[in-house]
Formats: C-alpha cells, structure tokens, sequence
C-alpha cells in the first residue's frame, strides 16, 4: 500500500500544482493516489478513460485537470 507521502515527487504532483487542481486536505490525497494508480496501469490514457465514473472524484480539480 502506497500513502501519499510515500508517492515520488513527479509530473503528477507538478501538474496537479500547474494547473492549481489541489482541493482541500481531504481530498487531494485521494485524487493523487487515484491518479497514481490509474497511470500506473495506463501510462497513456485518452480523456475518455480519464473521464470514467469512479477514476476521480466529482471535485473542480478534475475539470481543471481532464481538458
């Protein structure tokens, strides 16, 4: 099991920072190692994949994120 602070300094954390997708403390944790773990399997996902019900919480930082 993997924790949040145990995820490597990478292009998803600079990209959650870029595009200004942090949410509150609550749910940021979830949607990095959600993300994490959705691009571990699929590297290169379209924008229909990374829209999947269930991929990302329903918060502003997926919009932002999924353009």
């Amino acid at each position: 099991m993997v924790t949040v602070e145990e995820l490597p300094d990478g292009p998803l954390q600079q990209a959650f920072w870029e595009k200004h997708a942090l949410q509150c403390g609550f749910c940021t944790p979830g949607l990095l190692i959600t993300a994490f773990h959705f691009l571990q399997d699929n590297p290169c996902p379209t924008r229909d994949e990374m829209r999947l019900p269930g991929t990302y919480a329903d918060v502003p930082a997926t919009r932002i994120l999924v353009t």
